[in-house]
């Protein structure tokens, strides 16, 4: 009997360190105006140009041997400071020959294996050729705000970290991007205040 209420009370104490750990909550909230200048244009440039991801090649070099990127999807309750919780996996292919790469884009909360009904899943390609561009920069203004390492559970990563302002659907961005791994990001904050708002935290668990 007393084994018995041992571990549940163990169970308990667990279970509500991991919600405390869950429930920490960073703001991110970034005005559309914060981005541009007097004059209505963005003033960042320099910023994009200078981030690290640039390098193409190095990007599939670096990725070369990678097959999937394992994230954990955290969505905050509404009304409450804990999360649900569930796994998303983003495939990774390369072709250094033919110059591209495609990592599929999970940062919209589903994957390939639990893709939702009649809903394509979103491409995220980087063909030399075409000169495009890889996640998640369309309609995104973005700005370096610090160097940071942090710690997950795929381990400790040097990060640039950005802050960015979707113009379309009017969220706001902190992404950790992986330096010495381009093409890899080590945490994603999503956030859209109001009625119909979100909070969304995508950190790596695992590279394979």
């Amino acid at each position: 009997m007393k084994k018995t209420s041992f571990l549940t009370i163990s169970l308990f104490v667990l279970l509500k360190q991991a919600n405390v750990q869950h429930s920490k909550i960073e703001a991110v909230s970034f005005e559309k105006n914060s981005f541009l200048d007097e004059n209505g244009d963005y003033k960042y440039e320099i910023d994009e140009e200078n981030l690290p991801w640039n390098d193409h090649h190095k990007m599939m070099v670096s990725l070369s041997n990678t097959h999937q990127l394992i994230y954990n999807f955290a969505n905050l309750i509404r009304g409450r400071k804990t999360f649900e919780n569930k796994t998303l996996t983003a495939e990774v292919s390369v072709n250094i020959i033919k110059s591209k790469l495609n990592i599929d884009y999970i940062f919209h909360a589903y994957d390939r294996y639990n893709l939702p009904d009649n809903l394509v899943f979103p491409s995220n390609h980087l063909d030399f050729r075409h000169n495009n561009r890889i996640y998640p920069f369309k309609n995104l203004f973005i700005r370096i705000a610090d160097k940071k390492t942090i710690i997950t559970r795929a381990g400790t990563f040097k990060c640039t970290v950005l802050e960015g302002y979707n113009n379309m659907s009017d969220e706001s961005y902190k992404l950790w991007m992986v330096d010495d791994q381009p093409g890899i990001y080590a945490r994603i904050i999503v956030s859209k205040a109001g009625q119909l708002g979100h909070y969304h935290i995508f950190e790596l668990i695992n590279i394979k």
